[in-house]
């Protein structure tokens, strides 16, 4: 888990320009608070928001999440959302968004971090989102 901090640390420095203090202080809180929550970006485009209307009528429990690593030429740190049901094949949901993207890459890459859908929001006339809940893997 040290390593992990040390990781998250690294990143908000460099990529977000914390000072170093800062950057360890607020790794440090990510990691303690068990999980932090971000939105899905690119959920817009193509069949996502077919997929999204699905996953609506699903049990959070039964959807996987999957980080992927991808070699993206509007990001160079770009982490894509994969997400299956029950055993499904995984379909690409969007991605982390850029800034958030920037500091989880590197945790990605290490397999050390993981991902759980919180919710499906939108529908009823609206575009749909969904958010997700970024953890550090033991």
């Amino acid at each position: 888990m040290k390593s992990s901090v040390m990781t998250l640390a690294n990143r908000l420095h460099y990529k977000r320009g914390m000072s170093r203090r800062q950057a360890l202080t607020v790794a440090w809180a990510m990691v303690k608070a068990g999980h932090v929550t971000s939105p899905v970006a690119g959920v817009q485009f193509g069949n996502r928001q077919e997929a999204l209307h699905r996953l609506a009528g699903y049990s959070i429990d039964a959807v996987r999440i999957t980080l992927e690593r991808e070699n993206n030429e509007h990001d160079s740190n770009a982490v894509a959302i994969l997400v299956s049901v029950n055993g499904s094949t995984a379909y690409k949901l969007g991605y982390l968004p850029k800034e958030t993207a920037a500091v989880w890459s590197a945790l990605v890459e290490k397999g050390k971090a993981a991902a759980r859908l919180e919710k499906v929001v939108g529908g009823h006339g609206f575009t749909y989102g969904a958010r997700v809940a970024l953890e550090v893997a033991a």
